[in-house]
């Protein structure tokens, strides 16, 4: 099978992660959605929580604000002031997506993955009835 990256993004209480893993089950590769936290959390050294609480934040932003925090590509040095911030945690976890779109065929359940590697993937989105 040729490589393929599929991003879904999806609004709370869509199925959007279960539909993402069934998918990936199905066509027999990888999946990833909070494995990427926990990946940039191992290769920064910043502590998961904090970019838990990142994604929380993000949530509860107007969705037009999410739009602005696109993937800039540079990764601040721990002695940073700036280390901690949510553009720096975005950041890694956009270098988290990256990597694991390198590393072959995947599919990347939210974090931002369709601004980080839309233009090289099929893009998913999922909603829900109210």
């Amino acid at each position: 099978m040729k490589r393929v990256v599929i991003t879904i993004n999806r609004q709370y209480g869509s199925g959007g992660k279960t539909i993402g893993y069934m998918l990936a089950e199905k066509l027999g590769i990888p999946c990833y959605s909070r494995e990427i936290l926990q990946r940039a959390s191992e290769e920064s050294g910043i502590n998961e929580s904090m970019f838990n609480e990142r994604d929380e934040r993000l949530k509860r932003l107007p969705k037009f604000l999410l739009s602005t925090n696109v993937y800039s590509g540079e990764l601040l040095p721990p002695e940073s002031k700036e280390f901690t911030s949510d553009q720096n945690l975005f950041n890694y976890e956009a270098e988290i997506i990256k990597k694991y779109a390198a590393e072959g065929s995947c599919v990347l359940i939210g974090r931002c993955g369709n601004y980080v590697y839309g233009q090289q993937a099929v893009k998913v989105f999922l909603c829900g009835d109210k």
